[in-house]
């Protein structure tokens, strides 16, 4: 239990410190802001994606609210619709290939809510994209039900 739960991994903790006395302060501060411009950029480029796919077909009314992060690798959505727990739209997610994290999760007390984690940190440009389609899709067939 020590091993596998509560303690950090030998090798990873020995990859860490050869690469960390490899790079020294300078190489990590470089590594360190080079992450964070790269978040920066993915984050714009969600955020954008997501304002221009979720809104209703007059393309103007939106399907969901955001706020753009300062930090971190996620952007969290509150689902409109009427949505108010996200965890019931899993089955419909996967039908349509979304993939988010269902904001209960992250709840203190696991209480239902509208508000889904959508990560940054590895997607493509091409499938933030395609991914903000498939959830305006998604959410516009609610308006409809």
């Amino acid at each position: 239990m020590q091993a596998s739960v509560q303690g950090a991994s030998s090798l990873a903790q020995v990859a860490a410190a050869k690469l960390l006395t490899h790079w020294g302060a300078p190489g990590l501060h470089e590594h360190l802001s080079s992450l964070q411009r790269s978040y920066a950029v993915r984050c714009a480029a969600l955020a954008r994606s997501a304002a221009t796919n979720l809104v209703a077909t007059d393309g103007v009314t939106p399907l969901a609210t955001w706020t753009v992060p300062s930090a971190g690798m996620f952007l969290w959505i509150h689902l409109g619709c009427g949505v108010l727990d996200s965890e019931s739209l899993q089955e419909a997610l996967k039908r349509h290939k979304v993939v988010v994290v269902p904001g209960k999760h992250f709840h203190c007390y696991g209480q239902p809510t509208p508000y889904v984690r959508l990560s940054f940190a590895s997607a493509s440009e091409a499938q933030f994209e395609r991914g903000m389609q498939r959830l305006g899709t998604l959410l516009r067939s609610l308006l409809e039900d």
